[in-house]
């Protein structure tokens, strides 16, 4: 409940924010963009969606100022979020934010955070005994610094690298309650069409840190294949 609190509490305090009290580099250009390090434009709204592993994704993502979006995120699962390659069926909640931190001519960075709860099958989770079919839950927070370089008018490259901590737990198991994390890079591409519309592809990859009974795998592995829409 502490991790709850403060991931929540960090969520309100940037997104109650002035813009006055974010005084940092505006991004390089009001080009949208839905996983680089370049935010969106002040008051804009950007809708995407997504399909890969584990789930595929709707989100809505909002911008106080030029500086910070924040969002609302929701997954459907069907493999582990977490870590390795386990199947199961459940959901993600997320709020997804960005903050821009330095512009260069062509280049965005921006650190991005994600609190999230995981529900679902205790394979989600890790479990993969007789309590991979009983509820589980995790509750965590990933960090990512994402640089964003606009190679050409329509298209932006991003890579990044972050890192994320979860405590899980299927209460039916005594033995359950844990926490594990993972380091890991991130490559991307967007392109850019109509002026408000883009498409894009992201892939994470790392290794994480668990109990030796949790997960198939220390694989850190999240694909997504998308469109986004700002309005």
């Amino acid at each position: 409940m502490g991790m709850l609190r403060y991931c929540f509490g960090l969520t309100l305090l940037l997104a109650t924010l002035p813009s006055s009290a974010l005084a940092l580099p505006a991004p390089t250009s009001g080009d949208p963009s839905a996983i680089s390090g370049r935010t969106l434009g002040n008051h804009q709204v950007l809708l995407a969606a997504g399909v890969g592993w584990p789930g595929f994704w709707a989100e809505a993502l909002f911008s106080p100022s030029r500086t910070l979006d924040v969002g609302v995120r929701g997954d459907v699962l069907y493999g582990s979020p977490l870590l390795g390659f386990g199947t199961g069926v459940g959901g993600e909640v997320s709020v997804p934010l960005r903050l821009h931190l330095w512009a260069g001519e062509k280049s965005d960075f921006s650190l991005a955070g994600r609190p999230f709860l995981d529900l679902g099958d205790g394979s989600l989770v890790g479990e993969q005994g007789i309590f991979a079919g009983s509820f589980g839950y995790a509750l965590g927070l990933e960090i990512e610094g994402l640089l964003g370089v606009q190679v050409s008018g329509g298209v932006t490259l991003t890579v990044g690298a972050g890192s994320n901590l979860a405590f899980t737990n299927v209460p039916e198991n005594s033995a359950s309650g844990d926490l594990i994390g993972s380091l890991y890079g991130v490559v991307g591409v967007e392109a850019i069409f109509s002026g408000t519309t883009l498409l894009f592809a992201r892939i994470r990859g790392g290794y994480g840190f668990a109990p030796d009974r949790l997960f198939d795998s220390r694989a850190n592995l999240r694909v997504s294949f998308g469109v986004a829409y700002q309005l």
